[in-house]
């Protein structure tokens, strides 16, 4: 007798691996639920609104800029303002709403605070009467002195008339 008999162990794993093998051929696939169908169905039209909505954006109205002729006339005012002495017009700034107008200084001054801004506006902020303000009408116009570098200037913003 050659053939070697089966101990009930290996003949129930045999038969449990058979058994699992017809369960997964019998069962049938599995069907979407109309739940999930709907769910999928509402995020895709969300999503296709989210982006309609975003390309039909209208733009922002845009920004009024400073022109080149109202930068040389400002240019020319402050270049002329500072032309005899040891002050010195250094550059003009400009942004969407403000124009910056660096004044370059051998020493820092001895004012800090409240009577620095105050000096900056009544003594280097252009009179009431310039025609600097024509150009600036729509924009703050901020004056900066600084003795080192315009990152660390002292500034005030002028006050319109």
């Amino acid at each position: 007798m050659t053939q070697r008999t089966l101990k009930h162990a290996e003949w129930l794993k045999i038969v449990e691996s058979r058994a699992s093998q017809q369960q997964l051929q019998i069962k049938p696939k599995n069907k979407l639920s109309p739940a999930v169908i709907w769910t999928f169905v509402l995020a895709t039209i969300i999503s296709l609104v989210s982006a309609w909505a975003f390309v039909t954006e209208t733009p922002e109205a845009p920004t009024q800029q400073l022109s080149k002729e109202s930068q040389m006339r400002i240019n020319r005012y402050f270049t002329k303002q500072y032309m005899v002495g040891s002050w010195q017009f250094s550059h003009l700034k400009t942004s969407k709403d403000d124009i910056n107008v660096f004044i370059r200084i051998p020493t820092k001054l001895a004012l800090t605070g409240q009577a620095l801004k105050g000096y900056i506006e009544q003594s280097l902020c252009p009179p009431a009467s310039s025609n600097v303000w024509r150009d600036v009408s729509q924009f703050a116009l901020y004056m900066h002195l600084y003795s080192d570098t315009p990152r660390h200037s002292d500034y005030a913003k002028c006050k319109a008339p």
